[in-house]
């Protein structure tokens, strides 16, 4: 592993990180810290610099923040300080710099987090198709392990019918599928119409587990999955009125004071010296790169790219790691760091091993290509996009164009020739290539997913 110190920066920089500063109750954390509440670290002293970080703890408590791509976080350099609590949960543990996910929608990347596996191994290849009944689960693994198992998700794509990912979770609150008459989440709230972007709000999805915190004993896996970041983008006050603040960094913000009152529930619980907080997401958001808002459909980076950030007390402070990952590198890594047996069947691998290549796709939900993915390969220098059915490439240095502005396939002919064939290796298998069609879907889940963005074109 290639590690570098990271850049350190005012954990309360600019207006909106003076108002969320309080919410991280950094003098009820300071405890765990042993900081003040710069970010600057000024705190630390020079043994604790050089001693190793202690051992992963037990407890694990994984958040995944629908829909947020890693570069507007403020630990991968982004201005504004719209990120406070995750920043500074950043500068005192570790990141991921250089993690993809597999596919830009909902179900099928949460399922490659939470087995491990590509979608062509664990069988959801679009939102509202369920893993294969044959895979394990993340949960699962840690049940058999011994630990108490939860986890709180805020929409429907994640419910146990709809994507298989309930599976070794003891208990497991989300909304219930969409259906023709309204329905009813488990705690008692009325879903949808059809026609409206509904699902739990951030305090709901704490709220089902801070009772389960509390009377649970250790250890425990806490699973959790906020959705605010998701369009429509309709960030709460204050965010929702600061003048040149985009909507999608008002609900960056949002979702930071989740986190934070996460922290503020595993100290209540006594558990916070005990847990390693370890937040990602399950695909990222274009915001105009190459013409395109919303993600689902193209592979470029914004939508791609997605946060990995690790923290615990006495672990390795204010450190990168650089090398390539996915998604699917972060349940290995978790089991691996506390000598859990690694499921052999999946293709994540531990961070303590090297990675050269994250393969990508496309789901097929789009009236343009609806029997068709396209596919990606990634590599620390390169990165391709294939559209296979027209024969169409894309190629990028990412040393020296990391925006993937310029198409280099023409002129680096030979390298694009190269990494086309690796795609076509790892397809070569794939039995699915060609799709099941949306219209195997249920009605009502079909119209669900219209309102959604998906299934249009967007």
């Amino acid at each position: 592993m290639t590690y570098v110190k990271n850049r350190s920066g005012s954990f309360c920089a600019g207006g909106v990180g003076v108002y969320l500063g309080y919410i991280l109750s950094l003098a009820v954390l300071a405890g765990v810290w042993g900081c003040s509440g710069s970010g600057n670290g000024s705190g630390r002293n020079a043994e604790s610099l050089l001693r190793p970080p202690s051992p992963a703890p037990a407890n694990i408590v994984l958040i995944s923040l629908d829909t947020l791509r890693a570069d507007h976080l403020g630990g991968w350099g982004y201005p504004g300080g719209y990120s406070a609590t995750m920043d500074r949960l950043a500068e005192r543990g570790r990141i991921h710099r250089n993690v993809y996910t597999v596919i830009p929608h909902t179900t099928p990347g949460h399922a490659s987090l939470l087995t491990g596996c590509y979608p062509v191994n664990h069988g959801c290849r679009d939102n509202g198709f369920p893993i294969r009944t044959d895979v394990s689960t993340l949960a699962q693994t840690l049940a058999m392990a011994g630990y108490a198992t939860a986890g709180s998700v805020a929409h429907f794509l994640l419910s146990g019918p709809t994507s298989g990912l309930d599976r070794g979770f003891q208990k497991y609150w989300s909304p219930a599928e969409p259906s023709v008459d309204a329905s009813q989440t488990s705690d008692g709230v009325t879903v949808y119409p059809l026609n409206a972007n509904r699902f739990r709000p951030w305090p709901r999805v704490n709220a089902a587990a801070r009772t389960w915190l509390a009377e649970t004993p250790e250890p425990f896996f806490l699973f959790l999955h906020y959705y605010e970041c998701h369009k429509p983008y309709r960030p709460p006050v204050p965010m929702n009125s600061i003048p040149g603040l985009h909507p999608y960094d008002g609900e960056i913000a949002g979702v930071d004071s989740a986190v934070a009152e996460l922290l503020r529930m595993l100290h209540a619980r006594s558990a916070l010296d005990r847990t390693e907080i370890i937040i990602t997401a399950d695909h990222g958001e274009s915001l105009g790169e190459h013409g395109y808002h919303g993600h689902g459909y193209h592979l470029y980076y914004p939508s791609m790219s997605i946060p990995w950030i690790s923290w615990y007390s006495g672990g390795p402070e204010g450190a990168v790691q650089t090398g390539l990952r996915r998604i699917m590198d972060i349940m290995p890594s978790m089991l691996q760091a506390r000598k859990i047996p690694v499921p052999l069947l999946i293709d994540g691998r531990a961070d303590s091993e090297t990675v050269d290549t994250a393969f990508g796709e496309s789901p097929s939900l789009y009236s343009d290509e609806p029997q068709r993915r396209i596919r990606s390969v990634r590599t620390d220098e390169y990165a391709l996009i294939y559209r296979r059915n027209a024969g169409l490439r894309e190629m990028y240095d990412l040393k020296q164009d990391p925006a993937e502005k310029t198409n280099l396939t023409r002129r680096r002919l030979k390298t694009a020739r190269k990494l086309t064939r690796r795609i076509e290796s790892f397809t070569k298998t794939d039995t699915e290539e060609v799709l099941r069609p949306e219209t195997n879907l249920r009605p009502e889940v079909q119209d669900a997913l219209r309102a959604l963005g998906y299934m249009n074109g967007e």
